[in-house]
């Protein structure tokens, strides 16, 4: 299961892991890869192993060099597919802009409202739509409200902040907001659709009246 952790950080004692996504502890060892011929080792090349999955990080220079740094949680599993790329773009360019990453987010919450059934012309207008109808929590639009996604500093879909105000933490959080939006409406949706479908029961074949079926008489010959 994945959740918000601390970012990918040299000799940090835990950290996300990039490959299963959990905040977990980190054994870092030096990569121990000696110069061809001279027997010396490059104290820049480090390596650290998730004790979660046991995959392994490889960092030069105090930085991520395998596999490409991310910042955020997985998408959740039933994100429509079509959102997908945003979201793992954003958490591609994260930790390179932390603005980029948070105003590729903001264009996708504002897609996810829509593809959602909410139909108002804004997006404050669509969290309140959604929110009235019971698919959003208050947390979440308290949520979306603090990343300025709705609400009076709100700013654009797809716009950059120009003060600098989106970091990390922004961006971690429009992360889990997203994938609390989807789990709590479309995961739901798939959850109740398979509690339903496994509760059917074939319905009975129907059956023709008596008096319409094919009988024979008493004689044992067929009715013409």
């Amino acid at each position: 299961m994945t959740r918000a952790g601390v970012p990918p950080a040299l000799d940090a004692p835990h950290f996300v892991c990039p490959h299963c996504g959990v905040d977990a502890q980190q054994r870092w060892q030096d990569a121990d890869f000696p110069a061809r011929g001279t027997g010396e080792v490059d104290k820049a090349l480090k390596r650290a192993q998730c004790l979660s999955c046991g995959a392994r990080s490889y960092w030069i220079d105090a930085q991520m060099a395998w596999p490409s740094p991310t910042l955020g949680v997985p998408a959740s599993p039933d994100l429509p597919p079509e959102l997908r790329p945003l979201y793992d773009e954003a958490r591609a360019v994260a930790p390179i802009s932390a603005r980029a990453a948070a105003a590729l987010l903001r264009l996708l919450v504002d897609r996810l409202l829509s593809s959602l059934g909410a139909t108002a012309p804004t997006v404050d207008g669509r969290v309140a739509e959604l929110a009235e109808g019971g698919h959003l929590a208050a947390q979440a639009v308290e949520g979306l409200a603090a990343v300025r996604v709705c609400g009076d500093a709100a700013l654009a879909a797809g716009q950059i902040d120009s003060d600098g105000d989106d970091d990390a933490g922004v961006v971690l959080l429009l992360c889990l907001l997203v994938n609390s939006i989807v789990e709590t409406t479309l995961t739901l949706r798939r959850h109740r659709a398979e509690l339903v479908g496994d509760r059917r029961r074939p319905s009975p074949a129907p059956t023709r009246p008596v008096e319409e079926r094919d009988t024979g008489d008493m004689t044992g010959e067929e009715v013409p």
